[in-house]
């Protein structure tokens, strides 16, 4: 079966989210997290995200294939997830406006379903209320939790909806010289 991969960016106090989406102050420049993001997605054939994140991913990163300003791993990663299939959470979308992109209708047994496909794994990139049910339901394989060193202040936390308690098993830690430090955790 294939494993499902949660990769998340977080603040020191846990923020996956602004109250308006991206998290002010989170800078995405990190070498060393570009790195193992690259690493991991030689494993990955499909990128998995909720209908919030989805809507600010679509605009950013199709800009991010042509613009001038991106950089050279936002350049990488926009042109990796042009050509990687993406499935959108949602129970109120029916139609989403990337070209590589579908919905994922009926909730969380639907990630169950495409985890029981044949293939590599998927990551789950972005949306804490997505991410809180596909714990709640034990789909999740793997965490990578990458903090940055800021603290928001407000916004949605990653683990906020999780309501019962699930054990982890410490795979590895990093920390970057930017002061950005990456944690994987594995399901215990």
């Amino acid at each position: 079966m294939r494993k499902l991969i949660l990769c998340m960016e977080l603040t020191l106090e846990g923020v996956a989210a602004g109250e308006d989406g991206a998290i002010e102050g989170i800078d995405h420049g990190d070498e060393g997290s570009w790195s193992d993001i690259f690493a991991t997605l030689e494993n990955v054939d499909a990128l998995l995200l909720g209908a919030g994140a989805h809507q600010e991913d679509v605009s950013y990163w199709q800009s991010a294939l042509t613009s001038a300003t991106a950089g050279p791993n936002e350049r990488k990663f926009a042109e990796i997830a042009a050509r990687t299939p993406h499935f959108v959470l949602s129970r109120k979308l029916r139609a989403v406006e990337w070209r590589n992109a579908s919905v994922l209708a009926g909730g969380v047994e639907a990630i169950a379903s495409l985890k029981s496909l044949s293939g590599r794994d998927i990551l789950m990139w972005g949306g804490p209320t997505v991410a809180a049910a596909a714990i709640e339901a034990e789909l999740v394989d793997e965490y990578h939790l990458v903090t940055h060193p800021i603290i928001a202040g407000r916004g949605r936390k990653l683990f906020a909806r999780v309501a019962a308690a699930h054990r982890v098993r410490h795979l590895s830690t990093q920390a970057f010289l930017s002061g950005v430090v990456l944690v994987k955790h594995a399901r215990a």
